[in-house]
């Protein structure tokens, strides 16, 4: 699965072709919402905090499938890319 593919499929802030642009601390409380008009990864290319913080660890996530941790692999892969 490409970069752009999984976070169209599990990106919770992503609503096409937008980001809700909200993070959370590491107890789970909203930190900052700072809506964009596009998803930075996708559009620009650009680190997101949110993508290294909730969906790069989807492998240690209970009740993740099989499926799910092949495609962010190959995901991961991608986004190790940018800003290299």
């Amino acid at each position: 699965m490409t970069l752009t593919q999984f976070i169209k499929a599990n990106c919770a802030n992503y609503k096409s072709p937008s980001c809700l642009g909200v993070n959370f601390s590491k107890v789970g409380k909203v930190v900052s919402c700072t809506p964009h008009p596009t998803c930075k990864v996708i559009a620009d290319k650009q680190p997101c905090k949110y993508f290294e913080e909730c969906l790069a660890p989807i492998h240690k996530m209970p009740h993740t499938s099989q499926q799910t941790i092949d495609d962010a692999r190959g995901a991961m892969l991608e986004y190790k890319m940018i800003g290299a």
